[in-house]
């Protein structure tokens, strides 16, 4: 595994993997059931957002089940699928999928394809398990245009002690939310293009409920759990998105490489709102961590632009100096430290001359001084006033 730092050097580190292989027969009703939806996911998500693959690559293709679905869609002319269970990739190959071309095991890391191989990978309920969830995406990322990852919304539950045992039980050694997946793929240079935020669908819910808990499905008892199903639904639907991310059952996302000008101008408008809000700090190091060699001139002088503009002085002088360090007579540095210092004079002879206030009369003075003078007017009319009833 290779470990890059923004410094430019490589070290490879070994790092134990540990596999737990799926033994998987012919896909059960449950596996198909829960699988359509994923599969309608993909499909939702990429034309809604105009991204109909030639080519597609499942990585973590268990028993096949979700690439059944996308078969009988035609959704792909060309799809392939890694699996790290060998009776895995049996089950697969047996089941003779329209549009499969290949199908093989791999290690659970690194994919034997070439970069940008295919128009679109799919990573549908696999990084909750695996290990090292980062070396996977870097692979996915590399061998694929365009990415659908899906997701259990596990996260929720992390707060109950009985799921810190169930969740390993079926394989689940990693819980992400909404924003932490997000952050996930951001970290790894995953733009994430749309997403989709829902419960399962019914068929899914009523599978589960009454198949594998062991309940009688009578009229009456289907009925009620229909009823319940669309009221819930409902409830869901019209809550705000905090709630709903918190509530649902899974988030899936379609994502693509973020190039280096893409980066770059998102490290600029962070660094922005950071100084705006006063945290220069921050600032400084998203720019040691993102800007990269060769253009902090340019970066540092539209950061000092807008510190003119956004009323920041002292940031903006930094910046500025900067720029000058670089180029020492930059026309345009120069002209901005100009403006920035004269700024900053006027702030500070501002908060040193007191600013003479008026009322609404126009009359100037702090309000202690507009009081004295009005007493000074008044008391000899009140005085005169008193004499006058005595008599």
């Amino acid at each position: 595994m290779d470990v890059k730092a923004r410094g430019e050097c490589i070290t490879s580190i070994s790092l134990p993997i540990h596999v737990e292989e799926t033994t998987y027969e012919t896909p059960t009703q449950w596996r198909l059931v829960g699988a359509e939806g994923k599969a309608d996911h993909v499909v939702e998500l990429c034309e809604r957002n105009r991204c109909i693959p030639e080519t597609l690559l499942e990585v973590g293709a268990g028993d096949g089940a979700i690439l059944a679905w996308l078969g009988k869609k035609s959704f792909c002319k060309a799809m392939h699928a890694v699996e790290i269970s060998q009776s895995g990739v049996r089950v697969i190959l047996d089941q003779r999928i329209p549009g499969l071309v290949s199908c093989q095991t791999f290690d659970g890391y690194s994919l034997p394809f070439k970069d940008d191989c295919f128009d679109l990978a799919i990573l549908s309920h696999v990084l909750e398990h695996v290990e090292y969830e980062r070396a996977l995406l870097r692979e996915v990322a590399r061998v694929s245009k365009y990415q659908v990852i899906e997701i259990p919304m596990d996260f929720g539950a992390l707060n109950n002690d009985h799921f810190q045992m169930l969740g390993p039980s079926y394989g689940h050694i990693n819980a992400h939310s909404p924003p932490s997946l997000r952050f996930l793929l951001s970290t790894e240079n995953l733009v994430v293009v749309d997403g989709l935020l829902g419960q399962y669908d019914w068929a899914l819910q009523e599978y589960d409920y009454f198949v594998n808990n062991s309940r009688e499905k009578t009229t009456a008892a289907l009925a009620a759990f229909r009823a319940r199903f669309e009221q819930e639904k409902r409830a869901f639907e019209a809550l705000p998105i905090e709630q709903r991310e918190r509530r649902a059952s899974f988030y899936a996302v379609l994502t693509r490489k973020e190039n280096a000008e893409e980066r770059r101008m998102r490290a600029l408008n962070a660094a922005k709102s950071y100084i705006e809000s006063g945290h220069v700090q921050a600032a400084r190091l998203i720019f040691k961590h993102y800007i990269p060699k060769g253009s902090e001139l340019e970066a540092n002088l539209e950061i000092a632009r807008f510190c003119l503009q956004a009323q920041q002085w002292q940031a903006g002088q930094e910046f500025v100096d900067r720029v000058l360090t670089i180029e020492v007579s930059h026309p345009e540095a120069l002209s901005i430290r100009a403006a920035l210092q004269a700024k900053a004079i006027q702030q500070t002879s501002t908060r040193q001359t007191p600013i003479p206030r008026s009322n609404a009369n126009g009359v100037c003075g702090s309000p202690w001084d507009i009081l004295k003078r009005r007493l000074r007017v008044s008391f000899p009319r009140l005085t005169y006033a008193v004499r006058r009833l005595r008599r």
